[in-house]
Formats: structure tokens, sequence, C-alpha cells
């Protein structure tokens, strides 16, 4: 099972439709059909029921949706963290203990943000044994800050 695979059931879980789905992923039908039928090969289970109107659910799709979005959201996620890692000289980590930063507020962040628009602020809400581990860990190139 592969990203382009959870992708394309979602899409075509939501519209419920092959077609549909084919045109908002800007590929060809066939191409999703395909790409349905492997995953299903692959899982051992039907998606879904195919009929003239379009596509119904199966019982094994409404459980696998949830499942198969929370790893889109993962994909997602570890893309971010790759565009973080290229950026890690204008990256600065606030470790925030008890959610001090919570009470600062907004206006700190918008403030910093405003004052330095090159630097990306990344907060961590943490324990202070979490916080002391992963400042260890942290590289020369990038900054941290325990608050």
């Amino acid at each position: 099972m592969n990203q382009k695979q959870l992708q394309y059931f979602v899409t075509v879980y939501q519209t419920k439709n092959i077609q549909t789905a084919a045109d908002r992923l800007f590929v060809s039908r066939q191409g999703v059909s395909k790409v349905i039928r492997l995953l299903e090969e692959e899982l051992g289970q039907k998606l879904f029921i195919r009929s003239v109107r379009g596509v119904i659910p199966t019982d094994y799709a409404t459980i696998l949706l949830p499942h198969a979005r929370q790893l889109l959201e993962d994909y997602d996620a570890i893309r971010g963290l790759h565009t973080l890692a290229a950026q890690a000289k204008s990256v600065v980590t606030i470790y925030s203990l008890d959610h001090v930063l919570a009470y600062l507020g907004a206006s700190l962040i918008e403030d910093f943000h405003k004052a330095h628009p090159s630097i990306i602020l990344s907060v961590v809400d943490t324990t202070d044994a979490m916080a002391l581990t992963a400042l260890s860990a942290q590289q020369r190139s990038s900054a941290a800050l325990l608050w």
C-alpha cells in the first residue's frame, strides 16, 4: 500500500464516483480504477461496489477511511519536516514548559514574526525532561529556546 493508493481511495470514497475522482486527481478513469483494484487485491477486501450511478463504499472501506486519512496526514507531516530541515538555519524551536507560551499569548509570536519574517518559529509544548533531551540532541546549525 502506498500514498497514491490511499489518496485515490479517499478521493473515490468522498466523491462516490470514479470519474469524478479521476477529474479531481487529474488522472484517467482507468488509472483510478486500476489503482483501486490493486489496493483491493493487496488488502484482500472489496472497497467499493460498482454501479451505473457510481460506487458504494463497503463496510470495510468505511472502517479503512479514517486510517487512510491519518496516514495521508502523516505523509504530509513528514514532507513538512523535510521542508523545515531544508530551512534549518532559519528555524527557531521554542520548548514551552507547562504551556508557558499560552500565558504569554499569540502577540509574542506575531511580534517576533514581524521583527524577523525570515525565521520560522516551531513551538513545542513539552515537559522538562523531554525538553532537555530535545535540546541536547539539537544540531549546532539550529537554534532552540527553553521557556
